[in-house]
């Protein structure tokens, strides 16, 4: 997806797991009078189903370094939700010279000990994507937002079918990311992103509500990037670019 002039420059947004570009349009529209706007979709979603392939959080860097070199220029701002949260980590720290600033929004990457996150289900085996019934769904939904949007019962339908189609895939996908090797493991957590390397301006944005990564690992991204700054988001749970208002 790519719209807007760049008059401030480009900045690239980086969709999580099972979403995909088009969620992050109305959001996009608000700043494409200044920023030239890109949303490149993740392999593994969007119709990007490769079975040939692995999709770890390195293949996720790698894949989207190279993509970036293609078409992002020289310099721009990249952002990323959940798991484009931690590529966009990952890439700000190997791809100083072109990242000016780097916004993890409700970041993956990083599993606290003590601190339940939809990580350490998947660790346990339990998918919270990989839905197969209406409760697993409505559980789904309720999880990713505070505020559940108040849809007409035939779109409900209609996503919670796209949902089950994807179950079996979902499952696969999964079980790539958790056989991802940490870059580091403390006493305190599980670091799957090199949080050391990054050395440009970071924004960290959460959502209050976030109960697939909660505000813990805000706090924590924040006091390990080095000139970090955090913004809470009120009343919003794991994808503030679907807040309902």
């Amino acid at each position: 997806l790519e719209l807007g002039e760049p008059v401030l420059g480009t900045l690239v947004w980086l969709h999580g797991f099972g979403d995909r570009p088009d969620t992050f349009l109305p959001t996009a529209a608000s700043l494409a009078k200044d920023y030239r706007i890109l949303i490149p979709a993740l392999p593994g979603f969007s119709g990007w189903l490769d079975q040939r392939e692995r999709h770890t959080f390195d293949a996720y860097v790698g894949w989207l370094e190279g993509v970036l070199l293609d078409i992002a220029g020289p310099r721009f701002h990249l952002m990323g939700n959940s798991l484009g949260g931690a590529i966009t980590l990952s890439l700000a720290g190997r791809m100083k010279d072109r990242v000016i600033t780097a916004i993890p929004v409700n970041s993956s990457g990083v599993k606290l000990l003590g601190v339940d996150c939809v990580g350490g289900e998947m660790s346990r085996g339990e998918n919270l994507f990989e839905v197969r019934s209406r409760p697993e769904y409505d559980a789904f939904v309720a999880r990713v937002f505070s505020r559940p949007p108040k849809l007409p019962r035939s779109i409900q339908d209609f996503l919670y079918r796209e949902q089950t189609k994807n179950a079996d895939w979902y499952r696969r996908v999964v079980g790539d990311l958790i056989a991802s090797p940490p870059v580091r493991e403390t006493d305190e957590a599980s670091e799957y992103v090199d949080l050391s390397a990054i050395g440009v301006p970071t924004l960290v944005v959460w959502g209050e509500h976030d109960t697939l990564f909660p505000l813990a690992h805000a706090r924590y991204l924040e006091e390990r990037i080095a000139g970090a700054e955090q913004r809470v988001i009120q009343r919003c749970g794991h994808c503030p670019q679907r807040v309902v208002p």
